[in-house]
C-alpha cells in the first residue's frame, strides 16, 4: 500500500489535536516555523496541510494574527467532496464506506472544449481517465479527467491503478495541485449517467468543471456529474468591510 503523502499525515495530526481538544476553539496554533520545526517538513507541506483544515471549517488563518481554532468538529462530511485533498483521502478519514469503481485511464485526444481548457491545440494528445465514485455501495459522482500527455508519459499503464489522483501524480510526476477554477451547474441525467448513476433520465443532476493548475500550469482538466441527494455545496465567503456590493 503506498504511503501517504507528507502533508496528509501532518494534516492529519494537527486534525488530531484540534478534535481531541489539545488547541481548543479561540487558540492560536503554533507559526509555519514552529509546525516545520514540529513535523520537520518544509513550509509548503504545512501550508497544504493548513489549507486543508481550513476548508473543513475547523481553524481560520488570519494575516498579522496567526492561525485560530474556530471549532474542535469538522463541517459536515459531505461538503468535502472537492477540496486539495480529494474525495478519497476526506470521506476515509471520516470512516465512511467509501469506494471506486473504474479508474480506466487511456490516451485520446482533445477535442474543442477539452483543447481550450488544457491550452493546447485542438487534437493534441492527452490522457483519459474515467472513474465511478460511490458512497455506501451506492454511486453518487461519475468524474471524467482529461490530462495532457506530455506532462504525464505513461500514464496509461497505471489503468485500474490509480485511486487519489493528485496524491498519485505528486508521487509519480513531482506535479501537484495549486489552485484551481471551478464552475457548479445543474443537468439532467441522459441515458448514460442514468445507467451510471442508478437514477431516472432526466434525474437533476450537479454538473462540475474544473481547471486545476500547478506552477507549469494546467495540470488537469476535469467534469464531474454528482446526484444532489449525496452531495451538497458549502460556501465560506468573506467581505470587504467598507462596501456594499448590491449597489453601484
Amino acid at each position: 500500500m503506498a504511503q501517504a503523502p507528507i502533508y496528509q499525515t501532518v494534516y492529519e495530526k494537527l486534525r488530531n489535536s484540534i478534535t481531541t481538544g489539545l488547541y481548543k476553539p479561540g487558540e492560536v496554533l503554533p507559526t509555519e516555523t514552529e509546525l516545520e520545526a514540529l513535523f520537520s517538513v518544509s513550509r509548503t507541506t504545512v501550508r497544504r496541510a493548513i489549507s486543508i483544515l481550513q476548508s473543513q471549517g475547523l481553524i481560520s488563518v488570519r494575516q498579522g494574527y496567526g492561525t485560530i481554532v474556530l471549532s474542535n468538529r469538522p463541517e459536515d462530511r459531505y461538503h468535502k467532496f472537492h477540496n486539495v485533498t480529494g474525495v478519497r483521502e476526506v470521506f476515509l478519514s471520516e470512516d465512511e464506506r467509501f469506494t471506486m469503481r473504474g479508474s480506466r485511464i487511456e490516451p485520446a485526444t482533445a477535442g474543442g472544449k477539452v483543447a481550450k481548457a488544457l491550452g493546447i491545440p485542438e487534437g493534441g494528445p492527452i490522457y483519459q481517465m474515467q472513474r465511478l465514485l460511490c458512497l455506501q455501495d451506492v454511486p453518487f459522482c461519475f468524474i471524467t479527467n482529461y490530462l495532457r500527455q506530455e506532462y504525464y508519459p505513461g500514464l496509461d499503464a497505471f489503468s485500474g491503478k490509480v485511486g487519489n489522483l493528485y496524491a498519485f501524480l505528486e508521487r509519480q510526476y513531482g506535479i501537484y495541485f495549486e489552485r484551481g477554477d471551478e464552475i457548479i451547474s445543474a443537468a439532467t441525467a441522459d441515458f448514460m449517467d442514468a445507467g451510471l448513476l442508478s437514477v431516472p433520465i432526466g434525474t437533476p443532476l450537479l454538473y462540475c468543471l474544473r481547471i486545476a493548475y500547478w506552477k507549469g500550469g494546467v495540470m488537469e482538466y476535469v467534469e464531474s456529474k454528482l446526484r444532489p441527494d449525496k452531495y451538497e455545496l458549502h460556501l465560506m465567503m468573506e467581505g470587504a468591510p467598507s462596501q456594499d456590493y448590491f449597489r453601484g
